[in-house]
C-alpha cells in the first residue's frame, strides 16, 4: 500500500486561470509558492522557496476563481502527480505537480 497525498501551507502567487474543457468540466489552475530554509555546508541557514501549480477540477474550480487571488494563504490537500515531455527541439522537460483534492482558505492578505 502506497500513501500518495500531500499537505501544503502556501501562498496563492498569481490570480487562479479558470477554463472550461471541451466536455464542459471546469479547470482551475493555481501557483503558490511555499516558503522554508535549510541549513548550507557552512553551517547557515539559507531560505529556499519552492513554486508549484496545483490543478482543481469541476466545481470546486468555478468556486476557487471567486475566493482567490494573489498573496491569499491556504491549506490545501492533493496528489503529487510527475509530467515528462519532451520539446521540438529533444529536450527532456519534467513538471511535478499537485492535483488538488480539498483546500482550505487561511487567512485574507493584509492590506
Amino acid at each position: 500500500m502506497s500513501l500518495d497525498q500531500v499537505f501544503i501551507q502556501a501562498e496563492v502567487e498569481q490570480d487562479p486561470e479558470l477554463r472550461q474543457t471541451a466536455t464542459g468540466s471546469y479547470l482551475c489552475e493555481i501557483y503558490v509558492r511555499t516558503v522554508g530554509q535549510y541549513r548550507e555546508n557552512t553551517h547557515s541557514i539559507a531560505p529556499i522557496n519552492r513554486q508549484l501549480r496545483v490543478t482543481f477540477w469541476g466545481a470546486k474550480a468555478a468556486l476557487l476563481k471567486l475566493y482567490l487571488h494573489r498573496g491569499r494563504q491556504i491549506y490545501l490537500t492533493g496528489r503529487l502527480r510527475r509530467r515528462v515531455w519532451r520539446d521540438k527541439d529533444g529536450n527532456t522537460h519534467t513538471l511535478l505537480a499537485v492535483h488538488g483534492t480539498d483546500i482550505q482558505l487561511i487567512a485574507a492578505p493584509l492590506p
